[in-house]
C-alpha cells in the first residue's frame, strides 16, 4: 500500500474485495455446480485464485480500481467452491464417513491459513512482496493441474476407481449418484413381485 500511496480506505476495500465476489456467488454455488459440475465448479475457482495472485503485482502497479475488480473477480469465482465441495463429499463418501471428512477438511483449511501465512511472510521478507504472489499463483496453478487430472464429479465418471472400491460406495450409499449409468440402486433387491405373493400366501393360509 505505501508503494502506490493507497490510502487506509482503498486498502480496506481491497481486502474486503474478494469477500465481495465471493458473497454474491457462494449463494448459488449449488446452481452452478449442477449446470457445470463440481470438477469444473472448482477448476475455475482454483484457476482464478492463480491468475488473481499472478497477476496482481501488474494490476496494482496500474491502477487501484484494476486490482480492485481483480481481487472481486477472484471472490466472485472462488464462491462457488465449498458448496461444490459438499456435493462432492455427498457423492463419493458413505454417510458415516462425510462428518470425519468436513472435520478433516476443516483441519487442512486450517493447518494452511497458519503455515502459508508464514511461508509468503519468509519470501516476502527476502525477495519482495511480488514474489509472495507469484509463488501462491505458481502453487494454485500446480493444484489445478493435479485437480484436472484426478477429479471427477461423480464415481461412476471415474476412470481410476477400482470395482471394489465402486462397489463399496455402491452399497454404503444406495444413491442414484453412485451408480454408473444404467444401474438402479435397486439393482440388488428382492423383486417387489416375490415380496408381496408370500405376503399374500400368508394371509390367505
Amino acid at each position: 500500500g505505501a508503494e502506490f500511496s493507497y490510502t487506509t480506505h482503498q486498502k480496506g476495500r481491497l481486502i474486503a474485495a474478494p469477500s465481495v465476489g465471493n458473497i454474491i456467488t457462494q449463494m448459488v454455488g449449488g446452481m452452478v455446480e449442477a449446470q457445470i459440475g463440481a470438477r469444473a465448479t472448482v477448476g475455475a475457482a482454483i484457476a482464478a485464485l492463480a491468475a488473481g495472485c499472478t497477476l496482481l503485482p501488474l494490476a496494482a502497479s496500474s491502477s487501484f480500481s484494476l486490482a480492485f475488480l481483480l481481487l472481486a473477480a477472484q471472490g466472485f469465482f472462488f464462491g462457488p467452491m465449498f458448496p461444490a465441495n459438499s456435493l462432492v463429499l455427498s457423492r463419493w463418501l458413505n454417510p458415516s464417513e462425510r462428518g470425519w471428512a468436513m472435520a478433516q477438511g476443516e483441519l487442512a483449511i486450517s493447518l494452511a491459513s497458519m503455515g502459508v501465512p508464514l511461508l509468503i511472510a519468509s519470501i516476502e521478507s527476502g525477495l519482495g512482496w511480488r514474489a509472495g504472489f507469484y509463488t501462491t499463483g505458481f502453487g494454485c496453478t500446480a493444484y489445478l493441474a493435479i485437480w484436472l487430472m484426478l477429479a471427477s464429479n461423480r464415481p461412476s465418471e471415474c476412470t481410476y476407481l477400482s470395482p471394489e472400491e465402486a462397489k463399496v460406495i455402491r452399497e454404503g450409499q444406495r444413491g442414484p449418484d453412485a451408480y454408473p449409468v444404467g444401474e438402479s440402486n435397486d439393482a440388488e433387491a428382492p423383486p417387489a413381485s416375490a415380496g408381496g405373493k408370500k405376503h399374500i400366501d400368508a394371509d390367505t393360509s
